[in-house]
């Protein structure tokens, strides 16, 4: 597979991969946020909601208690029982009453002002009565500094022990400007923990001002002083207690001085939510695993078509024409697959037509090339020969058929490529010619191996470099003598022609050199470019021939072909 395929079908699996498993995931999360944190708004709106209840409750309670204590302490005949009269058995029915209307049952009692009980529904003496030196301590020493006022004061409760009442509520009566007496009502232990344990979903904990614990449902909120614990001071929030995950909602009786604190355990929660993520995790590797293979199967289906077209234009790139698609697939690549084809289909004819066209113009440029031929030798051949019939008969009959021969091979159209044992014989016609007219003036030799005398080389195509070596090299010079030599090199053959004569201008040659890299000749000069062309149209652009100047003088012409021995 190509990198190219590759990549595609890469980005096409990654693409799959991507939009499926990126929307489960947001989605998941979006879901597994909102759950959680409507369940933790659930949790933490509960505990705020019973604690909201619990201050509700207790503040009117205590309000109640309050009220209760100011009526009775302004009743007269609270005082008479106080100044030792008989006690007034409404009395006792009106403080009965009063203990029973709330929700929290109390016990109440009347203390003269040396501490002795004289009414109480109860017989159980409460710790603050019996002992006059308690009037310096508690409750009692607040209610004489405030003398009219209702104080609360809570019990700080013992771990081992649930006798004493959580909250105590006390009034110091003053009749005629003196202390008569005590008013106190005790809130009962077990129906202020029955009031505060309603709901089990969270604990509750009753503490004052300098967190005493007056009354809880658990009793691991508090430390070894029986206060609640320092982790636990806190109002609207999450923490951490020991080993567990808490949140608390605190609310204040600021009159009192007491706060009610409810605290819900959220280490289940959290637990949830630790789990549930590890779930999602192992999920989503489990999902991505299957979408990844899922993935790769369909981007290999869906990109198999896509592949067969890129082999097929990696094989016309590669020159390959004849690589047909034969695509069974949806309308969008079948159309495609018969575009493909009927485009190699047009691309070969049209390649098959431009060769065609080419080739029928090069043979055209061929023979056009092959008709040059310099009328100058010709006038100067017959000439020669209308002196030479008046004093050398014989050599002028011999001039007449090498002419005939050499005219009748120049004109003649059944070949375009000869051997060069055939063009050597054409050429030997050419030289005996030459030599004739330029008689003693004109020497040459030719030395050609035998194994490239079987080589096929276009027709008249040494003629044009001879005829141009004799015209530059009698330049100024009386005579002239000429090399040809030819031989097999390195699987091409290799025609040398040399003279001694003057050679050619240096600016010429330039000119020349440049004139044969030429596509169009506009010069005059037409025997060396149109010799160097045929090669070039025939053979390509690696033969040709190369002209130069000899280093003692004269000319040096090369001329390189394929060493081609079967006619095709």
């Amino acid at each position: 597979m190509s990198k190219g395929k590759s990549n595609f079908r890469k980005e096409l699996k990654t693409a799959f991969f991507t939009y499926a498993l990126a929307p489960v995931i947001i989605a998941s999360l979006l879901v597994y946020c909102a759950l959680f944190f409507s369940w933790y708004l659930s949790i933490t709106g509960q505990n705020r909601g019973i604690n909201r209840t619990l201050y509700g409750n207790l503040e009117l309670i205590i309000d109640t208690c309050r009220k209760a204590l100011h009526s009775i302490g302004e009743d007269h005949r609270l005082w008479s029982a106080l100044e030792g009269e008989i006690i007034d058995t409404s009395l006792y029915e009106d403080l009965y009453a009063f203990s029973r209307q709330t929700e929290i049952s109390c016990l109440f009692h009347v203390l003269t002002p040396d501490l002795r009980m004289i009414m109480s529904n109860t017989t159980q003496i409460p710790w603050y009565a019996g002992q006059p030196n308690n009037l310096n301590l508690g409750i009692l020493k607040t209610a004489c500094a405030e003398t009219g006022q209702v104080v609360t004061e809570i019990n700080k409760q013992p771990l081992d022990d649930d006798s004493l009442p959580p909250v105590t509520m006390a009034l110091a009566v003053e009749v005629n400007g003196y202390l008569a007496g005590f008013l106190c009502v005790d809130l009962l232990y077990s129906d202020v923990l029955a009031l505060m344990s309603k709901n089990s979903a969270v604990s509750t904990v009753l503490t004052d001002q300098c967190a005493n614990i007056a009354a809880a449902n658990l009793p691991q909120f508090s430390n070894k002083w029986g206060k609640l614990k320092e982790s636990l001071q806190r109002n609207d929030q999450l923490f951490r207690h020991t080993n567990d995950h808490r949140f608390v909602s605190m609310s204040t009786l600021e009159r009192y001085g007491l706060s009610i604190l409810t605290i819900t355990d959220t280490t289940v929660f959290e637990i949830v939510i630790v789990y549930t993520a590890l779930f999602l995790v192992v999920l989503f590797i489990v999902i991505a695993g299957i979408l990844s293979v899922s993935a790769g199967n369909i981007a290999a289906r869906k990109t198999a078509v896509v592949d067969q077209i890129v082999d097929g234009l990696q094989k016309v790139r590669e020159g390959n024409l004849d690589r047909l698609m034969s695509i069974e697939s949806p309308e969008e690549f079948r159309i495609i697959g018969e575009s493909f084809n009927k485009m190699l289909t047009d691309i070969k004819q049209l390649i098959a037509e431009n060769a065609e066209k080419i080739r029928q113009k090069a043979q055209a440029e061929i023979r056009q090339l092959e008709s040059h031929f310099n009328p100058h030798f010709l006038f100067n051949t017959l000439e020669t020969i209308r002196y030479m019939l008046s004093s050398d008969t014989k050599s002028a009959h011999r001039m007449i058929l090498n002419l005939s021969s050499l005219l009748r091979y120049s004109i003649s159209c059944e070949k375009t490529e000869v051997t060069l044992s055939e063009d050597s014989r054409y050429i030997t016609n050419y030289l005996m010619i030459q030599k004739c007219r330029f008689t003693n003036r004109f020497l040459y030799e030719v030395h050609i191996d035998e194994q490239a005398m079987g080589c096929y080389i276009p027709r008249l195509v040494m003629q044009p470099l001879i005829e141009n070596s004799l015209k530059h090299g009698f330049a100024g010079k009386v005579s002239l003598s000429l090399y040809i030599r030819g031989r097999i090199n390195n699987g091409n053959l290799v025609i040398e022609i040399s003279d001694n004569g003057c050679g050619i201008q240096q600016e010429e040659l330039h000119t020349l050199k440049l004139l044969l890299e030429c596509e169009v000749n506009e010069s005059r000069h037409h025997g060396l470019y149109n010799v160097h062309r045929r090669i070039k149209l025939m053979y390509g652009v690696a033969y040709g021939l190369q002209i130069d100047n000899c280093e003692d003088g004269g000319t040096y012409i090369r001329l390189t072909l394929p060493a081609v021995y079967i006619h095709n």
